[in-house]
């Protein structure tokens, strides 16, 4: 059953590279062609169709069936509710719930890489050779405004504060911890940090030391105030009790799968200067990118 379940991941992986590869070849004058339009459709397809992919597929299977909300963020998240709302009260399956959600993703990737295509032929794989695809399954609603977040990506270079904000506003109405992103506008005014390879390997090594060291958990009423903050009230309790239990330090602890993340972190820090003279006049946000592959390697770890 494993093996088959790789094989449909390979699978899935393989079909949108493919049409990437189409796309890009038919791809004359850098317009949308027919093939982005395949590359969109088959992902949003598969995505709204799976079944107990996330850990929390189900219980959006049964918030969407059941018209189920959380009473206390109805005003808040209003885009959210009225989702909802629709696909109960229209009697139509969780599928097209889901569906819609997978579709904002996919789309807003793409138009992410609308300067860098190319990228596109390399998402597929990385997306389901690793967590990636899993996590945009779980985390529906926060990786749904993740994927609008790396779209407005292009108002923070384009230095348009307004619209910045507004996406970022009109996202919390989606899920109320996009507030958060807010900060994230003033990353333009950091000074580029890809040459700077020492410095950034002395912060990453201090937040891996960190991270491997039992008495950090003495932060973890900080992570706690934290999630507060984000708007999940509701997982604060789970989110102390899951950082400070036996399990999750034996599931943390350095390993196999532990370490290719770090030699992966290490090589995108080494490699930052080349990477950047490569790859930077070719991909218009890569300092923004590049700042947000290196503070989420300093924040897993941490």
């Amino acid at each position: 059953m494993f093996v088959l379940e790789i094989l449909i991941y390979i699978l899935f992986a393989y079909i949108m590279y493919w049409i990437a590869n189409r796309a890009l070849a038919d791809d004359s004058n850098g317009s949308w062609n027919k093939y982005w339009t395949y590359y969109v459709v088959f992902y949003t397809v598969i995505a709204a169709i799976r079944f107990n992919v996330g850990i929390d597929c189900l219980s959006y299977i049964r918030i969407f069936t059941y018209g189920l909300l959380d009473e206390n963020r109805i005003d808040d998240e209003i885009i959210w509710t009225y989702l909802v709302r629709f696909i109960h009260e229209s009697g139509l399956n969780a599928a097209f719930g889901l569906g819609i959600c997978a579709f904002i993703q996919i789309y807003c990737i793409v138009k992410a890489c609308n300067s860098c295509k190319y990228i596109l032929i390399t998402v597929p794989i990385i997306m389901f050779g690793s967590r990636y695809f899993l996590d945009l399954m779980a985390a529906v609603r926060q990786m749904t405004v993740a994927c609008v977040f790396l779209w407005s990506c292009k108002f923070i270079l384009e230095k348009k504060f307004l619209k910045y904000i507004l996406t970022i506003i009109l996202c919390s109405f989606f899920h109320h911890s996009a507030l958060i992103l807010i900060p994230a506008y003033f990353i333009t005014y950091l000074p580029d940090i890809s040459k700077r390879r020492k410095l950034m390997l002395l912060i990453f090594g201090l937040c891996f030391l960190a991270g491997q060291t039992p008495s950090f958990s003495s932060v973890i009423i900080y992570v706690q105030n934290l999630t507060n903050l984000a708007g999940y009230e509701s997982y604060q309790d789970r989110v102390g009790s899951f950082l400070g239990s036996e399990e999750t330090a034996e599931s943390l602890a350095f390993g196999p799968m532990m370490l290719s993340y770090l030699c992966i972190s290490v090589f995108i820090i080494w490699e930052g200067a080349h990477l950047k003279e490569t790859y930077g006049e070719k991909i218009p946000l890569f300092n923004i990118w590049y700042f947000f592959s290196f503070f989420f390697a300093c924040a897993y770890f941490l």
